[in-house]
């Protein structure tokens, strides 16, 4: 199917929009997500085995059990693109709308694609065909860095990382609560919702990653669709790599900014290289995990760069969560998806060399709605009404709630 590189025709429908939207939810709905694929049952046991082998100088690949082994099979897959295609037949490629349809079939097919493929298969094609390394960049880091564990006074709980979520939403005028689920030494990373915000696998957070972490959720999703839900084309985007690219990596930029406005208000000791090279050790470890099996990235990260079992370790399952033989060379391609439109968000920002609050500006148009960037521009142009969110006042004010939570709590330590 070839996809239209630009829009044209400035008339928008929202009727037509709203019947189109719903022939296509009706069909993406069949299909499911990618995360289950992601769930490790047996992570712990695991650990223990790979970290007894590693200590005498064994190798051993874990064997990872997964909560879903495939979200769709082949012959159902086939059946909905097919359905897709039928679909995409009857829309007006001259059509301001039916030229954006075709943008979200065409994506659609490529979720179910990966979404139908077996676990090996599925992980294999999407880490190696679908996003080539070649498009990602080189990261430098310290060719020998110590990263020592966390202090139990540096770890935030569970419970408050969905608290100080819920806090901040309500602050904001979001009516969000939050449900909370821990296991353990374990918690789930916050994933907001409509009415809610669940709490899923994920290790516990060091401060400064509890900026990041919000911001990236609260700025770069809870409210990325607020003025998006009036105009279904823009939301329609189920499962859609394109548009979650630019999310995350948007999502992933906020993070970022609001790390570097509110880390000086941590303690000295809290302050530290580690937390800054995080979000370049996680692509590290992707780039390498493309290359090597779960072994060799462990050890590239645990014996080359110094990193400690733990640290190294988290990295590594989180590079290598989902694919299904961790013997072979093969990255997640959710988290992919992050650093590349992170790089797309920011190659954006340099060529325009923008400052702060122009900065601010242009983010806020990107957080409209889930379309991909290179749509951007064609719905500047036709939907001059979809720009109404004002992220430069959420930013403010995340800031000084977040802020005024830091002072209090860590002023003392």
């Amino acid at each position: 199917m070839s996809v239209p590189k630009k829009i044209n025709g400035a008339d928008y429908d929202r009727k037509k929009d709203r019947e189109i939207y719903q022939e296509f939810k009706t069909l993406t709905s069949k299909f499911t997500k990618t995360y289950p694929l992601h769930t490790i049952t047996n992570e712990p046991a695991e650990q223990k085995k790979f970290l007894r082998a590693f200590y005498q100088n064994k190798i051993y690949n874990p064997d990872f059990h997964y909560k879903q082994k495939s979200a769709l099979a082949p012959s159902r897959a086939a059946a909905l693109i097919a359905s897709l295609e039928s679909m995409a037949k009857k829309l007006n490629p001259e059509e301001a709308l039916g030229q954006l349809y075709h943008r979200r079939i065409f994506d659609a097919e490529k979720a179910i694609i990966l979404n139908s493929l077996s676990q090996k298969l599925g992980f294999d094609w999407a880490s190696r065909a679908y996003y080539h390394p070649r498009k990602l960049p080189v990261v430098r880091v310290p060719a020998s860095f110590c990263f020592p564990l966390r202090p139990k006074e540096h770890i935030i709980e569970a419970y408050e990382v969905a608290y100080l979520a819920q806090k901040i939403l309500v602050r904001l005028g979001l009516k969000y609560r939050a449900r909370i689920v821990c296991r353990k030494s374990r918690f789930r990373g916050l994933a907001t919702a409509k009415n809610k915000i669940g709490i899923g696998p994920a290790t516990l957070r060091s401060p400064a990653h509890m900026i990041r972490s919000l911001a990236h959720e609260i700025l770069g999703h809870a409210i990325a669709g607020i003025n998006a839900r009036k105009y279904p084309a823009f939301f329609a985007r189920p499962n859609s790599a394109s548009a979650l690219c630019k999310e995350e990596g948007l999502a992933v930029t906020l993070g970022e900014m609001a790390y570097s406005k509110l880390k000086n208000l941590l303690p000295a000791k809290m302050r530290s290289k580690r937390e800054d090279l995080i979000p370049e050790l996680r692509l590290k470890a992707i780039l390498k995990s493309r290359r090597e099996s779960f072994y060799g990235t462990f050890k590239y990260l645990n014996r080359d760069l110094k990193i400690n079992d733990y640290f190294a370790w988290e990295l590594t399952t989180r590079a290598k969560r989902g694919v299904a033989d961790q013997s072979a060379s093969g990255a997640n391609y959710h988290d992919i998806l992050y650093f590349t439109g992170r790089e797309k968000i920011n190659a954006l920002l340099l060529k325009k060399k923008l400052d702060f609050k122009k900065t601010i500006s242009l983010l806020n148009l990107l957080n409209q709605g889930k379309f991909d960037l290179a749509e951007w521009q064609p719905l500047k142009k036709h939907f001059p009404a979809f720009q109404t969110l004002d992220l430069n006042h959420y930013f403010a004010l995340f800031c000084k709630e977040l802020g005024e939570i830091i002072q209090s709590k860590f002023s003392c330590q």
